[in-house]
């Protein structure tokens, strides 16, 4: 097992968690932390309180959710005002060429992470804390400060610094638009480009004072390879005077509030749906999950299940990641049955599948929506048939099939065998499918750069056909009662490309399956025997034509030669292409990107090609449990809560196996949550 670090964090027993700053510096920077809105906003940090990556802000929000994100309020300069003018900084910030500045991270005791973030201070022995709360299905930010009964007569100076910019560009003073600035004594409006902030504190005073902040350095960034260097407009600042409590203490308060507004209808308050979503994993996974990780985890997955605003109105939806990826086809197909179905939320699951089924075009469900245009990308192989997939365990899990969702998964499958969909082709002389050619990436391993596509597997990939008829057989057991026209030549189809699949895929020399099926000049196809984990997803299939040995033969590939504590690698050492680690420039990450990174979500499928092989065996339960506990370890690293997207491929003592890619990735953790319901079902 590759060595780690060790996880800074500690998990309460209410799903929170709290990070000593006596774990160091490095620690503190190095830990983030995530809140969202439920509409696509969101704020981010570090737990030392000192943005180190463009997306670093106390507020982020979506002006067409989920999408059209605005950076609005980047950070604010918070200072105590003591008596005698006597003043204590509590903000940090790294700037280019100089040290740490302000410095009150020197006077951090603690960082805590919940349904809002804390920074708890020593001032003279006191503790002041700083609290940072989004609003619920609203794009608004509250700041809190609370002094307790020995300061409670202090005030707190307030400098907002503020961007208003796309959430992916950075700002500097030459380039920034015109700020106009609108200010009274206690709230302060900042515009541009058809976009507003609004400020208000509570019992303040607002000074204006326009003026910038230079040279902001973003330390991830740099590391990346990305530009990393910021200027911040200042438009003034506020001085809050505490609201007495009845314990003594004061409270002083700044609200952050982007305009236009966007407000999605009322549903249950976050708390409630962790709450209902938590049970739901303690229920289904009582020996796999404690409450106290259940209520992490239900936590986790709510910050990816946010609302669309359509042309129809509203619908439920799921991105990717955070934090810069919004509602894609493929990743929304996958995660859903962890985040929605594994936690009880059957109702909003089928108002995500609808949403997408709304789409359908061509046989295809969208791989994305832009970010700009909200215009729905068809450019996927697979998205279509994880869609298939989710509709039938949602049906599973409402005792039902949506009566929608079966006309779109029958029309879906229509379209696949007809070879109607763009860029898949049913190949008549096997009754599999083809996807792409040498200038597509079709698949779930799409890295390209202006070189080409990093992983190259056009033609037959084993993933895509598995699903093929995994889709089938599903749609048939589920449907033939309903609609046995329809069904009777899919479940045929069914049958001729199972028989095509084993014949054409399985080695038994080897002893695992192709890859894929690459195309020659002569019309012939040869198999690609690279030990990827796309075989492993075969494996898990319910319905794959596969038979136990060979489902087994597969995991003892997967535990021999992709296994790591943090994913399956995309690739197995000793392989041409294979890449050890995640680093470099942007060339040099994406080709590793799928040639040999570690990805947690393979963990879904790897449990439950584990499971099946051994036929759910207490001993297999037991293993795919003690297996996923680094994984479940890592929610107390990284982004507090949450699970990277990717990881190395390798580690040791000098170079651990590092997370890498986005911090906070909704198949990450839905595929986590299902393996643990798998293990106890």
């Amino acid at each position: 097992m590759p060595d780690i670090d060790p996880p800074p964090g500690a998990l309460r027993p209410d799903g929170s968690f709290v990070l000593d700053a006596r774990a160091g510096l490095d620690a503190l920077r190095d830990t983030e932390w995530l809140l969202t809105t439920g509409l696509g906003g969101f704020a981010m940090g570090s737990a030392l309180g000192m943005p180190t990556r463009r997306y670093h802000a106390l507020l982020i929000a979506s002006a067409q959710p989920p999408t059209h994100r605005v950076l609005a309020l980047a950070q604010v300069a918070d200072t105590l005002v003591l008596p005698r003018d006597a003043r204590i900084d509590l903000a940090t910030f790294a700037f280019r060429n100089a040290p740490l500045h302000p410095a009150g991270h020197t006077r951090l005791l603690r960082f805590e992470k919940g349904l809002a973030c804390r920074w708890v201070f020593n001032v003279n022995g006191h503790e002041v804390v700083r609290e940072l709360a989004l609003a619920e299905d609203e794009e608004r930010a509250c700041l809190r400060w609370i002094l307790p009964a020995p300061l409670a007569g202090c005030a707190v100076e307030v400098t907002p610094l503020v961007a208003l910019r796309d959430f992916h560009a950075l700002l500097t003073e030459r380039t920034a638009p015109r700020y106009q600035v609108d200010a009274d004594t206690a709230e302060c409006v900042v515009a541009t480009g058809g976009s507003a902030l609004r400020l208000i504190g509570a019992g303040a005073v607002f000074t204006r004072d326009s003026h910038w902040w230079r040279d902001f350095e973003y330390a991830i960034e740099a590391r990346r390879g990305f530009p990393a260097c910021e200027d911040l407009y200042a438009p003034g600042r506020f001085r809050l005077t505490g609201e007495p409590q009845p314990d003594g203490s004061s409270l002083c308060e700044l609200i952050a509030a982007f305009e236009p507004p966007s407000r999605a209808p009322a549903r249950p308050r976050r708390r409630d749906r962790v709450n209902h979503a938590a049970d739901a994993i303690t229920s289904r996974a009582p020996k796999s999950c404690d409450p106290a990780e259940a209520r992490a985890l239900a936590q986790a997955a709510d910050d990816f299940i946010v609302r669309r605003r359509t042309r129809a109105g509203w619908a439920t939806t799921i991105l990717a990641g955070y934090p810069w990826f919004a509602d894609w086809g493929r990743d929304t197909m996958i995660a859903l049955p962890g985040l929605l179905l594994a936690t009880g939320r059957t109702d909003e699951a089928g108002e995500t599948l609808r949403l997408f089924a709304a789409h359908l075009r061509n046989g295809l469900i969208p791989n994305r929506f832009d970010d700009y245009t909200d215009d729905a990308h068809y450019n996927t192989a697979d998205a279509t048939l994880w869609f298939v997939h989710a509709c039938c365990e949602h049906a599973r899990a409402a005792g039902a099939f949506d009566p929608d969702l079966a006309d779109a998964v029958l029309t879906a499958l229509e379209a696949h065998a007809r070879s109607e969909t763009p860029d898949i082709w049913l190949d008549p002389a096997d009754h599999l499918l083809i996807a792409g050619g040498p200038a597509t990436q079709l698949t779930w391993m799409d890295a390209k750069t202006s070189a080409g596509a990093c992983t190259p597997r056009h033609g037959k990939p084993v993933e895509i056909n598995a699903l093929w008829i995994h889709g089938l057989r599903s749609a048939c057991e589920l449907l033939a009662r309903r609609d046995p026209a329809r069904c009777a030549p899919l479940d045929t189809l069914a049958a001729r490309a199972g028989e095509s699949f084993v014949r054409r895929f399985w080695s038994p020399e080897h002893r695992w399956l192709a890859d894929r099926l690459e195309p020659g000049d002569d019309g012939s196809w040869s198999p690609a025997w690279e030990r990827r984990p796309n075989q492993v997803i075969a494996a898990a299939l319910r319905h794959a034509p596969l038979t136990i040995d060979q489902r087994r033969a597969v995991v003892a590939l997967a535990d021999r030669d992709l296994f790591t504590p943090f994913g399956l690698r995309t690739l197995a050492p000793g392989e041409r292409a294979y890449r050890a680690r995640y680093e470099g420039g942007p060339d040099e990450r994406d080709s590793a990107y799928h040639n040999g990174t570690a990805w947690p979500w393979l963990l879904g499928p790897w449990a439950e090609a584990t499971l099946r092989s051994e036929n759910f065996s207490g001993d297999a339960r037991a293993r795919v449990r003690a297996a996923l506990a680094p994984m479940r370890d890592r929610l107390r690293a990284g982004c507090l809560g949450q699970l990277a997207e990717i990881f190395d491929a390798e580690g040791s003592p000098a170079a651990p196996q590092r997370a890498r890619g986005c911090p906070a990735q909704a198949w990450s953790v839905a595929e986590l949550i299902r393996a643990l319901v798998l293990c106890d079902e």
